[in-house]
């Protein structure tokens, strides 16, 4: 009797061991020992909770306020329907091309250079139900440059895609080719989402609002031709798309916070949008011997416009990896990731065959489209207060 006495007070004197170390044990013994929390900066939720150290470390899961963010962007532009030339890719032949029938080589297209741009950002957070609506502007603007020169060898021609004029012999082909690009994209987005948390580890950001987009692009081509003993007859095309208009943008984001602040994070977003779009072309011509003497080129050989409204969808794709910290009333996310947004169908080229007679029959028009995309790294930063 005595002994099962004195097993029960032991028993008793454990559990109240046990109950004033669970009360007096510092919270970093049974959450991730990655950040300790402080005794100024509290946690918000029960100790030892399995979610807390996720929570610790991603600060607006706990809080309400405004959030700002600002990415560093750097971005190409890849389109398929804008070759402007055939280089001749090693094949000889007797005599220049003249028609769209000799059309021989490797086609290049317009060029546009891996650029910089700036995406930014304000939010805020309600304590309703952690509604969260934000604003974003996106700005991006690149061009480029393309040379290509006519080899030595006299049986090597280069070739335009797209005839300008049919210049038949004593013309001895194109000796040079250049092509430049220039493209502005902005993007303004106004968002209303809500977060959700399916797991101590995944955040799901589910978001929906208007976007209006801004989009052009200006490509110049010249071809430079021999003819004869004269100085070079020049042919100029300069075409100009343009594309304004506001639609509506639905997507989620998703967060898997994996330990220690790090995480890896996806978004995907598709919108629609109903805009104005129009596409100019023109062609000039300088006869051989105007250059050099400075007076004006001809009025153009080719002059087309074409207005619509359009429908334009889009899809943006990213992913990449964040690094997220709490401090006590702010936190801070670092994020770097790969991104691409899918303008479809957005450019537009008119390309015309050759006039083999002056009646307008005669003439081809052959309309190229292409889907307009823009892809790079994203470099980010976001911080709530």
């Amino acid at each position: 009797m005595k002994i099962r006495t004195l097993f029960l007070i032991f028993l008793s004197i454990s559990a109240l061991n046990a109950q004033t170390e669970n009360l007096t044990t510092p919270r970093s013994n049974c959450c991730n020992p990655c950040k300790p929390p402080t005794t100024n900066c509290p946690p918000k939720l029960p100790c030892c909770n399995p979610c807390d150290c996720i929570f610790d470390f991603y600060n607006p899961l706990v809080t309400t306020g405004w959030n700002a963010s600002l990415e560093w962007l750097y971005w190409k532009v890849a389109q398929k329907a804008s070759t402007f030339a055939l280089t001749p890719h090693g094949i000889h032949q007797s005599s220049p091309p003249t028609t769209i029938s000799d059309a021989i080589g490797k086609y290049k297209s317009a060029k546009f250079n891996w650029s910089s741009g700036v995406r930014a950002g304000i939010d805020y957070t309600f304590v309703r139900d952690a509604w969260n609506f934000s604003g974003q502007y996106t700005y991006y603007s690149t061009g480029g440059t393309e040379n290509i020169f006519r080899p030595s060898d006299p049986t090597l021609y280069v070739e335009p895609t797209v005839r300008g004029l049919n210049l038949l012999p004593p013309s001895d082909g194109v000796d040079h080719m250049i092509s430049k690009t220039l493209f502005s994209y902005q993007v303004i987005d106004l968002l209303l989402s809500r977060r959700y948390l399916p797991g101590c580890q995944i955040l799901l950001n589910f978001f929906a609002g208007p976007t209006l987009a801004a989009i052009h692009e200006r490509w110049k081509v010249s071809s430079f031709y021999t003819v004869g003993v004269d100085p070079h007859a020049t042919v100029q095309t300069k075409s100009h798309w343009r594309f304004d208009g506001g639609g509506f943008r639905l997507g989620v984001d998703a967060d898997w916070h994996m330990g220690c602040g790090m995480g890896l994070y996806q978004k995907l977003s598709f919108a629609g949008l109903a805009g104005h779009y129009s596409n100019k072309r023109r062609t000039y011509f300088t006869p051989p011997g105007l250059i050099q003497s400075g007076q004006p080129t001809f009025d153009p050989i080719r002059d087309t416009v074409e207005y619509a409204t359009w429908v334009v969808p889009n899809s943006q794709l990213a992913f990449g990896l964040t690094w997220n910290h709490r401090f006590c009333s702010t936190s801070m996310k670092l994020q770097a990731g790969f991104e691409v947004n899918t303008w479809y169908d957005l450019h537009q080229v008119h390309q015309d065959g050759e006039p083999l007679a002056p009646a307008n029959h005669d003439r081809l028009d052959i309309e190229n489209s292409s889907a307009v995309n823009l892809w790079g790294l994203n470099l980010g930063m976001d911080f709530s207060f």
